[in-house]
């Protein structure tokens, strides 16, 4: 009997870094990471392709999505999310799961410093924003001021590590602390993380019909119709 191919595609378009793999059980087949200015929406559909045609393998043997649901750019958050539902919706053997950004960002950092602080430009020094100390998260996720919470943190006698593109965006505030130095490109969101993550029972199990993005805050268009 010929054993059914069954892949696991991971994705995330929640920052400026459009990051997404492809896995048949553990084994990575391909990944494709790019930092863009343009919104994603540009390329991300080529982006699907190339990886499948790449890889040689078949969106019809994807069997489970992992997707990160936020927090992040608005936009961003949506164009996985519409991509995943405009394929996968029909298909009733898919298994859809999600990650927080936040997390994923955190996950590969976890054992680089005794506090991490996991963060996402959102621009003009603010940021989202969880924080971890040997493991365990003290702060939970939140939007705050880069340059704020680097001066809360310049009596900490304990290392510390910033990881996600607040790491390289701030990296002038942010080098004024004793910080951990790891290469900027090590410290980014990485989608390959999304399946170690689900092996860790770090995802969560969806509907793709309900899965909605997680926002730490309301869009300006929702402000402005609430008159906010």
């Amino acid at each position: 009997m010929v054993k059914k191919i069954m892949l696991t595609f991971t994705i995330t378009t929640s920052t400026k870094l459009a990051s997404m793999s492809l896995f048949q059980d553990d084994l990575l087949l391909g990944s494709i990471d790019v930092n863009v200015k343009k919104t994603h929406s540009v390329n991300i559909l080529n982006q699907v392709k190339s990886l499948f045609e790449w890889t040689g393998e078949s969106i019809q043997n994807v069997k489970r999505v992992i997707i990160s649901k936020g927090p992040g750019s608005f936009t961003g958050i949506r164009i996985a999310m519409s991509l995943i539902k405009g394929i996968f919706a029909l298909e009733k053997d898919v298994e859809i799961f999600s990650v927080s950004e936040l997390d994923a960002i955190f996950y590969p950092a976890k054992d680089l410093a005794s506090i991490v602080v996991s963060g996402i430009d959102s621009r003009k020094g603010k940021i989202y924003y969880n924080i971890h100390e040997n493991g365990v998260k003290i702060k939970d996720d939140t939007i705050g001021n880069i340059y704020t919470l680097v001066e809360e943190l310049k009596n900490t006698k304990k290392s510390i590590v910033f990881a996600g593109d607040i790491a390289y965006n701030y990296r002038e505030v942010i080098e004024t602390l004793d910080t951990v130095k790891i290469s900027y490109h090590k410290l980014l969101v990485d989608s390959k993380v999304f399946y170690d993550m689900f092996k860790d029972n770090l995802a969560q199990k969806e509907d793709i019909a309900s899965i909605h993005p997680y926002y730490l805050e309301q869009s300006q268009a929702e402000r402005e119709y609430k008159g906010v």
